[in-house]
């Protein structure tokens, strides 16, 4: 059964919102251990600080303009990694 099942029944069962809390955890774990050490290792110094400026942008909400940020040269495109979670399969 889905959480937003029970949400439905009104009546969501602790075991249910345990593995939520579960599932929430390893997933943050992936990221701080997997992904932003991948992160930090392909961006430049310069690169990571406008993508920290960006994000600090982003968290303040929608005071800045639409296209007001450029894509800058630190911010090439380009493929990105992928990191398979265990038990996971892949297409």
């Amino acid at each position: 059964m889905r959480l937003s099942d029970e949400v439905m029944g009104g009546n969501v069962r602790p075991e249910t919102l345990n593995e939520i809390g579960e599932q929430l955890e390893a997933h943050l774990r992936l990221e701080e251990r997997a992904l932003f050490p991948l992160v930090e290792e392909a961006l430049s110094e310069a690169a990571l600080t406008e993508l920290a400026a960006r994000l600090e942008v982003k968290e303040a909400g929608p005071r800045v303009e639409r296209g007001s940020l450029q894509r800058s040269s630190h911010m090439r495109p380009g493929p990105v990694p992928v990191i398979a979670r265990e038990g996971a399969t892949t297409r």
